[in-house]
């Protein structure tokens, strides 16, 4: 998510666009948790994802 984030940025693409995640259970039950938010908030600063079904 962090690298994808990046990559909108880099093509100037809005980062409030929507996109498609395409991943096994184990790593979406991962980035979909608060620790991996925390994580982002603490190392990057911001949050490059937010989830909906």
């Amino acid at each position: 998510m962090c690298n994808a984030t990046r990559r909108f940025d880099d093509l100037a693409i809005p980062l409030d666009s929507d996109a498609r995640i395409v991943t096994d259970r184990e790593q979406s039950a991962y980035i979909e948790s608060p620790a991996f938010t925390e994580r982002n908030a603490r190392e990057l600063g911001y949050r490059p994802a937010a989830f909906t079904l």
